[in-house]
C-alpha cells in the first residue's frame, strides 16, 4: 500500500522551496530597482551640484571682469549676466541656463571694495537648491600708493610661544597667520584699529601650516599634516575659529602652496611620485573633491591664478616657472615654463594682468610678460639681496608696486616700483628685526601686513611712511 505524500517528502519540500525562492527573488528585484533608480537620483543630483557650482564660479570671473573694465558699473543691486562678444555685462534681476537660475548681488564695503555673491538656485527632486559663491572686489585702479617710498613699521604683534610666522593674509579688520606650529597654528588678529592691534583668537591645526588663502568666512590652509593636506578654517567668529574640513591628498608629500579662485582651490605639493598640482571643488566646504591633479616633475612652492591660468613657483632646475592651464578645472594640463639660469630654488610667485613676477632662493625676483601664457617671455630682474619669500602686487594710479618678505640683512621689506617692468627699482625698504616670510597688503587700509622669524615682530604692520 502506497503511502501519502507529505509536505517533508522531497518532491513537497521542493515545491515550498521554490515559492519562497520565487518570493525571495521578486523582493530581491524590487530593492535592486529602487537602488538603482535611489542611485540613479543621487548621480544626477551630484551632477546638477557640481553644474551649479560651476555656473556659481563663472559668475564671479564674469564680476572681475566687469571689475576690471569699469569698476563703476559695480553698482549695488541683483543682477543677471549676458555676454556680448567676449564681453560680460549685467542684465536684469537674473539670468537662466536649462534649470539654473543665477543672480549676481553687489554691496559696498566701503567705497572702494564691493561683496559680490554669485547665487545659484534650481530645483532637484522636489525641492529648490540654492548655492552661493563670494568674494569682494576692489576697486585697485583707484589705489594712491606714491607713498612706498619711504615705508615704516606701525604696531607689532608679540604672538604666543616662539614659533616663526610663515604667511599672513588679510580680508577686512581682521589678519590670519599660519605658523611654524601644530599647536595654536594659525592666528586671527584684529587690525580695526591700526594703533591697538591684538590677538584675536587661534586654532590648532595639528601639523606645520605652509600657506594660505582667504575667501569669504573661510581660511583656507595648505598643510604638512599627512592625512588633512587641505584644512578649512570657518572664521565666521573671529574669536572662536574652527576647522570646518579638509581633504587627505593622496600619499604623504606636503602641501606647499594654495590659491582660491570661486569654487576651486589650486593646491601645489612638494615633489614626490605623485601629482604636484591639484585642483579641488571647495563649492561645499564640509565636502571636498578632486576635480584633476598634475605631475609637474618638480615641487610646487606657490601658485597664483591669472585668468584661465595658473603659475607656479617650482623647483625644478630646468623650469623654475611653470603655467597650467586650468580653463577647465577637471581637465588640467601643462601649458609652458620658462628655465631660468642657475638652479636656485623658484620660492613665491604673484601676478596681475600680463605680468607674473617669480623670486627665487638667490635673491632676484624676476619680471615676466605673460600675454601669450604659453610661452612667458623675461622682461625683467631686481636683486633683493635675500631670498624672496613672499610677493604681493600693489596696483594704483600712481603706479605698480611689489611688496617683498625677504631675508634680506638690513632690508627685509622691500617695496619695488615695477611701473616699467623691464626696469624695476627699489622704492623703499625696512629693516625688520629677522628674516620675513610672509606678507600681505589691505588696499582699503593701503598698509602691508608681515610675519616673520623674529619674536617680538611676529606680526606687524608696515606704513606707507
Amino acid at each position: 500500500m502506497k503511502k501519502a505524500s507529505s509536505a517533508t517528502s522531497p518532491k513537497g519540500f521542493s515545491l515550498i522551496e521554490a515559492i519562497i525562492a520565487v518570493a525571495v527573488f521578486s523582493i530581491f528585484v524590487v530593492s535592486v530597482a529602487g537602488g538603482l533608480v535611489y542611485s540613479y537620483k543621487y548621480i544626477f543630483s551630484s551632477g546638477l551640484g557640481i553644474r551649479a557650482a560651476n555656473l556659481a564660479e563663472e559668475g564671479l570671473e564674469a564680476a572681475r571682469n566687469i571689475r576690471d573694465s569699469d569698476f563703476s558699473k559695480l553698482v549695488d543691486g541683483t543682477y543677471g549676466l549676458s555676454t556680448s562678444g567676449s564681453f560680460w555685462s549685467f542684465s536684469g534681476s537674473q539670468d537662466s541656463t536649462d534649470v539654473f537660475d543665477r543672480s549676481i548681488i553687489i554691496s559696498s564695503i566701503d567705497s572702494n571694495t564691493k561683496e559680490i555673491i554669485s547665487e545659484i538656485t534650481w530645483p532637484d527632486r522636489g525641492e529648490n537648491r540654492i548655492i552661493s559663491l563670494s568674494e569682494r572686489l576692489t576697486n585697485w585702479q583707484a589705489i594712491t600708493n606714491q607713498e612706498w617710498d619711504s615705508p615704516s613699521i606701525g604696531s607689532c604683534l608679540n604672538l604666543s610661544g616662539n614659533s616663526n610666522g610663515i604667511k599672513v593674509q588679510i580680508s577686512g579688520d581682521y589678519a590670519y597667520i599660519i605658523r611654524a606650529s601644530s599647536i595654536d597654528s594659525m592666528i586671527v588678529a584684529d587690525v580695526s584699529d591700526l594703533g591697538n592691534i591684538s590677538e584675536t583668537g587661534s586654532v590648532s591645526l595639528f601639523s606645520n601650516p605652509s600657506n594660505l588663502a582667504v575667501s569669504g568666512d573661510y581660511v583656507y590652509v595648505a598643510s604638512t599634516y599627512n592625512t588633512q593636506e587641505l584644512q578649512i578654517v570657518n572664521a565666521n567668529n573671529p574669536s572662536f575659529p574652527y576647522i570646518s574640513g579638509s581633504y587627505n591628498l593622496s600619499t604623504n608629500t606636503d602641501a606647499k602652496g594654495i590659491y582660491v579662485s570661486g569654487s576651486i582651490a589650486y593646491v601645489t605639493r612638494s615633489s614626490s611620485g605623485s601629482d604636484e598640482f591639484y585642483t579641488l571643488d571647495i563649492s561645499n566646504p564640509y565636502w571636498i573633491s578632486v576635480r584633476d591633479s598634475l605631475n609637474l616633475n618638480g615641487s610646487g612652492s606657490d601658485v597664483v591664478k591669472l585668468g584661465n591660468y595658473a603659475y607656479v613657483a617650482s623647483d625644478d632646475n630646468s623650469a623654475e616657472l611653470k603655467v597650467v592651464n586650468v580653463s577647465n578645472s577637471s581637465n588640467i594640463n601643462l601649458s609652458g615654463s620658462y628655465n631660468l639660469s642657475g638652479n636656485t630654488d623658484g620660492l613665491s610667485v604673484a601676478g596681475f594682468d600680463n605680468t607674473v613676477l617669480l623670486g627665487r632662493s638667490n635673491g632676484l625676483l624676476y619680471i615676466f610678460d605673460v600675454s601669450n601664457p604659453s610661452s612667458p617671455q623675461l622682461r625683467g630682474q631686481f636683486d633683493a639681496g635675500g631670498s624672496v619669500n613672499d610677493i604681493v602686487i600693489v596696483n594704483g594710479e600712481d603706479g605698480d608696486f611689489a611688496l617683498l618678505a625677504t631675508s634680506a640683512g638690513s632690508k627685509e621689506f622691500q617695496a619695488v616700483n615695477i611701473s616699467d617692468i623691464s626696469n624695476p627699482s627699489l622704492n623703499g625698504s625696512v629693516d625688520m628685526d629677522s628674516v620675513l616670510y610672509g606678507v600681505a597688503y589691505d588696499s582699503e587700509k593701503n598698509i602691508a601686513v608681515t610675519t616673520g622669524s623674529s619674536d617680538s615682530q611676529e606680526f606687524c604692520i608696515v606704513l606707507p611712511q
